[in-house]
């Protein structure tokens, strides 16, 4: 994803965040979502079936950091 041979996970996050800044993608509170919506966007993300399929399990307050970053 990097280009560069023996790259590790913060480089790859590094490069999505570089990726997303030189594309102007805005976060989601320009998109509508506000903080007070964010306890019941976790609570639906919980019940998805989508996330049974991960391989670690996130608390809600992991989820809630999570949607909070991305505002």
């Amino acid at each position: 994803m990097t280009g560069r041979h023996g790259a590790e996970a913060n480089d790859a996050v590094v490069w999505v965040r570089d990726l997303c800044q030189a594309l102007d993608v805005r976060g989601l509170g320009h998109h509508g979502l506000s903080a007070d919506a964010i306890p019941a966007l976790v609570a639906k993300a919980k019940a998805a079936s989508s996330m049974g399929g991960n391989p670690v399990q996130l608390s809600e307050d992991e989820l809630g950091d999570i949607v909070r970053a991305a505002l």
